[in-house]
């Protein structure tokens, strides 16, 4: 018998796109290992499929892999810098996808809001089509153990992330852009950054290929006609207003469910019912579709996908009711995908008050887009926030989430960690609130304490 291959070593494979890149290397039957110092179900379930997960991070780690998959903030662990020292190859996570998908036809999902729910809608549509598809998802579908595919079919679907430039290492046939914002201002210095990005990542849609854009983003649409203009390539919009090829109208919502129409060139797809709320995921939808049908679902498959969808992890997920108290929980950390997920809250349930418990994400976010976040926290009747979710970065002791929760006004308190924020709600719960538990950090961890807090208080008994 040959020697075994050497495998694939992920550094800080707990992560939603490592662990999703693990998965499918594994389920194509690649030897993977990885590391973390904070393992959770991800790496659990990659160990239960075959993976090698250490606890923690070690140069010996190195030592037996074939190469190692990095990201940004795994550049100074000791496995990197084992690497390094031996010589094995070292690959950034971006790099890997962009390998893996130049071997299949390519859909490409970017835009600062909406990527993980778009993405996994097209993934839906085309696994029900039969088309079975490899898919790489920032988030976890509902129903999925990981957000990473492996498919025998043609098409790799993935996410594309623009923080640390990582989506231009894509060169898909169908690239999507769902909006163009100023985020993450540790890689991008102001908004013209951002958009030069978004163009060098459009401009390498592979020949013959197609952009589909939002269109009611007038920056990211001007930007898709150039681009397509100059590059020859296809373009279809989505979105409100004439003149759209995908137009999503509701037609209809009654609590937990909208009933939406798609017009679209070839007629109107009706009546189709949706989990996900809002302006924005409406329009994710019809933009998911459009892709879906380009690369080739039939809309009978698409309806059954819709409807069969019940969301993604930390994007609109409810977590339980208590003493009349419901919990939704959603990964929103930019002012404008808060502003929206209160709006559409608001729509949704609109006989409950409105509470959010917000965790501010990053303390260079929290900083560039102080006043942002105060307006939108105030269309909250009340708004929690909690202390600032460092990730990556160092505290900035001018940065806080008690300022924070100063700026959003007398409807606004500071609650300070998970578990003293699940307390503090919990004690001035009443029946007919529902509360919003938000951010990109542990926050997803207070639904459930605020739960239990709930019960054991007897609220509303």
């Amino acid at each position: 018998m040959g020697q075994a291959a050497a495998p694939t070593h992920f550094v800080g494979i707990a992560g939603a796109g490592m662990s999703s890149l693990a998965a499918i290397l594994l389920a194509s039957g690649e030897a993977v290992s990885g590391c973390d110092l904070y393992p959770n179900d991800a790496t659990r379930m990659l160990a239960s499929r075959g993976a090698r997960i250490y606890d923690g991070h070690d140069a010996a780690h190195a030592a037996s892999a074939g190469r190692v998959i990095t990201t940004r903030a795994a550049l100074g662990a000791p496995d990197v810098a084992e690497a390094r020292r031996l010589g094995v190859p070292l690959v950034k996570r971006a790099a890997l996808l962009g390998q893996l998908m130049s071997e299949r036809q390519g859909v490409a999902v970017a835009g600062t809001h909406g990527k993980t729910t778009t993405t996994s809608l097209i993934a839906m549509m085309l696994m029900q089509s039969g088309l079975d598809p490899s898919v790489l998802i920032g988030g976890v579908p509902v129903g999925w153990d990981l957000g990473g595919r492996y498919g025998a079919g043609q098409w790799f679907v993935a996410e594309a992330d623009e923080f640390d430039r990582s989506f231009l290492h894509l060169h898909p046939d169908i690239a999507v852009v769902t909006g163009i914002e100023m985020d993450h201002p540790d890689t991008y210095a102001d908004l013209a950054d951002v958009t030069a990005a978004f163009r060098q990542f459009l401009e390498g849609v592979r020949p013959g290929g197609t952009i589909v854009v939002f269109a009611g983003d007038a920056g990211a649409l001007s930007l898709a006609r150039s681009v397509a203009a100059a590059r020859g390539l296809r373009i279809e919009t989505y979105g409100d207003g004439e003149g759209t090829d995908w137009r999503p109208t509701v037609v209809g919502t009654s609590e937990g469910y909208t009933w939406v129409d798609v017009a679209h060139p070839g007629g109107v797809l009706r009546g189709l019912r949706t989990v996900l709320p809002g302006y924005y995921n409406r329009n994710n939808l019809a933009g998911a579709i459009a892709v879906a049908v380009r690369a080739g679902a039939s809309l009978d498959s698409v309806r059954a996908a819709v409807e069969s969808f019940r969301g993604v992890s930390r994007r609109w997920e409810r977590k339980g009711e208590a003493g009349g108290v419901l919990v939704i929980d959603d990964y929103a950390h930019h002012p404008a995908a808060v502003r929206t997920i209160l709006q559409s809250a608001r729509g949704l349930y609109p006989d409950r008050q409105l509470w959010i418990a917000f965790q501010p994400h990053t303390y260079s976010r929290t900083r560039d887009l102080m006043d942002e976040f105060a307006e939108a926290l105030r269309l909250a009747d009340r708004a929690y926030v909690l202390d600032v979710y460092a990730a990556r970065e160092q505290p900035d002791p001018d940065v806080s989430g008690e300022r924070l929760a100063q700026l959003a006004g007398p409807g606004a308190a500071y609650a300070g960690g998970v578990e003293g924020a699940a307390a503090r709600i919990a004690a001035d719960a009443e029946p007919g609130v529902l509360v919003l538990t938000v951010g990109a950090g542990d926050v997803t961890q207070l639904g459930p304490c605020l739960l239990e807090h709930i019960q054991a208080a007897g609220v509303g008994g």
